[in-house]
Order: structure tokens, then sequence, then C-alpha cells
């Protein structure tokens, strides 16, 4: 599917929005008209936009061979820095998306240099899970050479009164997971400090009482 099509699907802005918020930030309309969400998956670029908003909606792969068909979990699909696990023959024919995460909070944030046409510094998107014991599901882009969902900031997130000092626990526990370099468009240490303050962001908005009644 194209990232335009994305962009001003009914389905998806109410299902699932926080891939038209990825889509609203890939390149300009001439690139977005041709370039696809599949196509994005199989670079699998640690910068690319759709993976980590893939991730976190805990989204599967399908794929497809003359042989048969298969599917598996995005965040297995992508094995690091522009390497996959597609096999010679395979397309990539779709994506499924778990219905416990059709329609629920969702938020997707890109850093870059501007608003439009500039690869990430870091992103992060984040999805409210209602069987997950954290409540949310998330995963930060280009800071990692695959998504990084920080296991273990995700299972602190399990316990704790989620007040201020706890969710900065849990921000600096996910700093301390995530593997950012230091390039021409950032710094590591760039990457590292405003990861934890879009994780705090997420959390405040996803846990909010407005956020948990599905109002927002």
């Amino acid at each position: 599917m194209r990232w335009q099509d994305i962009l001003h699907d009914p389905v998806i802005a109410r299902s699932v929005p926080i891939l038209r918020d990825v889509a609203h930030g890939v390149g300009s309309p001439q690139v977005r008209n041709a370039a696809t969400i599949g196509g994005n998956v199989a670079t699998a670029s640690p910068a690319g936009d759709g993976l980590p908003a893939l991730v976190a909606l805990q989204a599967r792969v399908r794929l497809i061979h003359r042989d048969g068909s298969r599917e598996m979990p995005v965040a297995a699909f992508i094995t690091g820095a522009g390497r996959t696990q597609r096999r010679a023959g395979e397309l990539i024919a779709g994506f499924v998306i778990p219905a416990k995460c059709l329609g629920q909070p969702q938020l997707f944030t890109k850093v870059g240099p501007r608003k439009a046409q500039a690869i990430s510094k870091l992103s992060l998107a984040t999805v409210g899970v209602p069987d997950d014991p954290a409540g949310i599901s998330f995963a930060f882009g280009a800071v990692g050479p695959v998504p990084m969902t920080c296991p273990k900031a995700h299972h602190s997130l399990v316990s704790g009164a989620r007040n201020d000092a706890h969710l900065n626990a849990v921000a600096d526990l996910a700093m301390s997971e995530i593997t950012p370099i230091d390039d021409m468009r950032s710094t590591a240490a760039y990457r590292r400090r405003v990861a934890g303050n879009l994780l705090l962001r997420h959390c405040g908005v996803l846990f909010s009482p407005v956020a948990r009644r599905g109002d927002g």
C-alpha cells in the first residue's frame, strides 16, 4: 500500500491512526505516491519510520511465494540494518494487525532536522494494548539496528505508581537499553536524551484518564 493511500484512507485514520501519522512525514507527495509501507519494511533501514509503528502495533508481516505463504511478527522479520528474514522469491503481501490494537490510543513522534522530507534522528511509536500488563507497547526507531522495544523499561511499567519518579526511572532504563550512534544527522548522546523525554511524554498522554477511557 502506498504511503499516499495510507495518508487518506478513512479506515486507517479510524483504526490505526499511527500509520497515518507516519505517512505525514514520509518524503514529499511525489515520494508518497510511489513508496509503499511494504518497501519501507523490506528495506529495513534503522531510520525507516514505518518499522517502529508496526512493531508497536504488534503487526505480523504476510509473505507469499509460489510455494505458499507464511506470517511472522515484524519485530522478528527485521534482523538488522538492511537485513530481514525474507527468502528468495518471497514478496511482502501485507500486514496483519491484532484487533486488540485497533482503535486504541496511538502516538508517533519523529524527530528530524525539519518537519517534512527529513530522515529521522530518532522516532517513537506507542500503542495502548489493553491486555498487556504494562498497558502499552512501544518501539523506538533510529536508535539501534532494529526497532528497539526496551524490554527492561517495558517490564518496569508493569509495577509502580506511574508518578513522575516511576516514569523517570522507566525512561532511564529505556535510555540504557537503546544503542544510538553518532552520525551526520545527530549524536548518540542527543538521541539517548531525547528518547527518554519522548517516552515520558508518550506515557504521560497514554496513561492519562482521557486516554484510558478512549476519549482521546
